[in-house]
């Protein structure tokens, strides 16, 4: 056996070369780079950072308070509008008929 491998050594380690270059091969093509993965944290890292400045669900319940706060004010100032708008026509038309 010894003078085998002593025979055909660079056969063996021709063979061993090529098995250790395509294991390397397969993991370049299997694993992600450092670069890809840096690149990919830094994206992350501002998905996150916007995340965290949206406005969460207390907001938006606050938010809700306050429309249904105005709903209530301007339903309670359209009776007194309504009462301005049917002056206003008056006035009008007894400046229309004062000018004929």
């Amino acid at each position: 056996m010894l003078e085998w491998f002593i025979e055909h050594w660079k056969l063996v380690a021709f063979i061993l070369n090529c098995i250790f270059f395509l294991v390397v091969w397969a993991m370049s093509r299997t694993f992600a780079k450092k670069d890809d993965v840096t690149h990919l944290t830094e994206r992350v890292s501002k998905i996150e950072s916007s995340i965290i400045d949206m406005p969460g669900t207390n907001d938006f319940h606050e938010l809700d308070k306050s429309l249904i706060e105005v709903s209530g004010k301007l339903d309670a100032v359209m009776p007194q509008l309504d009462g301005l708008k049917k002056i206003t026509e008056i006035l009008m038309e007894n400046e229309l008929r004062g000018k004929s």
